[in-house]
């Protein structure tokens, strides 16, 4: 779902500032669009009590989960720049989707320059019934989806696979990561070769120039870890969004037990019998809470008989085909490149020694 108006938000930089005493690293988030720029400041705690915010209202929808290695409230230096490249990532796919950037907690945490754990004291936690006239209103394409047994069983699988998928992508990181040492004295050795082989044709024939080997793009560590990190931050979402599913599966099964136990009672009240309840109340007391309650948890039924079939049928037949597509070939993508950028060094060294 394409943004209706143009918004760019990016995160390039950070500052450290004191909270009770403590240095926090704070992310500067630049939002440009129509009406010009502006900046805020957001810790790592800043974004956990979004994303808090965005599980309780989107329940099932995809919210990235930035990994925990880059949420610090000091990190080292050497790892801020992934830090900020993780929080920039969060964010940007988060306000790629329209509903959200909607969301008047989005809209505070990029616009509002003030602290956002004072601001977000004002967005209590929805209900259900408010939950689901969000839904009906951001995808009104699902509402005539039905939830069935084989859809739950389909989102089992798909679960399943973004695990193996995820463990694939971890491997190939700590593959890379772990090269990245024979990389370095690779470079090293092959440099000192370099200088030799100059020492000793300078020997043989004054007036040679030296061949400088460069070798700037050979390791692709930030790449791979890059990728990686966007990898996580959206597989974690999307196995956090099918749990929750089947916590609102949980939910529903337990206020449909609740409305039959609460009907039975009602009717033993109507009857004239006796409840545990009604030796210490009056039973038209007893019945008018009965039946109040009875009404609530109708509503609750009645809302949760929206959410589940709108948010199964949005991930399954939208979300994860596109995450899917949009992932596999990223992995080719950079494999490609990674092999690529071995397989040019390795030749650029064999041009520069047969050149001597």
């Amino acid at each position: 779902m394409e943004k209706e108006v143009e918004l760019i938000v990016k995160i390039q930089e950070h500052c450290f500032e004191s909270e009770n005493w403590i240095k926090t690293i704070k992310y500067i988030i630049k939002v440009t669009d129509l009406t010009g720029e502006s900046t805020v400041k957001r810790s790592s705690k800043d974004f956990k009590l979004l994303r808090n915010y965005l599980v309780t209202w989107w329940p099932g929808c995809p919210i990235p989960a930035i990994p925990n290695a880059y949420t610090k409230k000091k990190p080292n230096q050497s790892l801020i720049p992934m830090c900020i490249i993780a929080h920039d990532i969060f964010l940007s796919k988060i306000i790629s989707k329209d509903f959200f950037i909607k969301s008047e907690i989005v809209e505070a945490f990029i616009r509002n320059p003030g602290k956002f754990s004072l601001n977000t004291f004002i967005y209590k936690i929805s209900n259900y019934s408010a939950i689901a006239e969000k839904f009906e209103d951001s995808f009104k394409e699902d509402l005539d989806y039905q939830i069935n047994t084989d859809i739950i069983i389909q989102l089992h699988e798909v679960r399943e696979k973004l695990i193996k998928n995820l463990k694939t992508a971890e491997n190939l990181e700590k593959l890379i990561r772990n090269n990245c040492g024979s990389v370095d004295r690779f470079k090293k050795i092959s440099q000192d070769l370099n200088k030799e082989y100059y020492v000793v044709q300078q020997w043989l024939k004054s007036g040679i120039e030296e061949k400088i080997l460069d070798f700037m793009e050979i390791n692709p560590r930030q790449n791979i870890e890059i990728w990686f990190v966007s990898q996580k931050e959206t597989y974690d979402g999307v196995i956090e969004a099918i749990h929750s599913i089947d916590e609102l599966i949980k939910a529903r099964e337990h206020t449909e037990s609740n409305i039959n136990s609460t009907s039975l009672e009602l009717n033993k009240l109507a009857l004239g019998k006796r409840t545990f309840a009604s030796f210490i109340s009056k039973s038209e007391d007893i019945m008018k809470r009965k039946h109040q309650q009875l009404d609530e948890l109708n509503d609750k039924l009645k809302a949760l008989d929206i959410i589940i079939p709108i948010i199964s049928s949005k991930l399954l037949n939208i979300d994860v085909p596109d995450i899917e597509k949009k992932y596999s070939q990223s992995f080719k993508d950079e494999v490609k490149g990674l092999l690529g950028i071995f397989a040019k060094k390795l030749g650029d060294i064999k041009k520069t020694i047969m050149k001597r």
